[in-house]
């Protein structure tokens, strides 16, 4: 789900629309769950990792000083997909 991160130049606009189109669509997908619904699977990806040498990385994993942009928005879509929760 989202724009296409493949798909041209990463201005600051269209970091705005990557960045929107993750975080708003699953807001409003959580905002139009019914009460009935028994499962909702998010997957972000494995930015927010950096992905450096052999090191193995886990859920446990806690990101150091300052986020790149997409470390920015696996925290920030895991962090509006787990809204569903409550």
């Amino acid at each position: 789900m989202g724009e296409n991160l493949g798909e041209g130049r990463w201005t600051n606009a269209r970091k705005h629309e990557i960045y929107a189109s993750r975080i708003l669509s699953t807001r409003k997908l959580i905002a139009a769950a019914p009460d009935s619904l028994h499962a909702f699977i998010c997957g972000s990806a494995i930015g927010i990792y950096p992905g450096v040498g052999d090191d193995l990385y886990d859920e446990s994993y806690a990101v150091p000083g300052q986020l790149s942009f997409m470390q920015t928005i696996c925290h920030d879509w895991e962090q509006e997909a787990a809204r569903i929760e409550s």
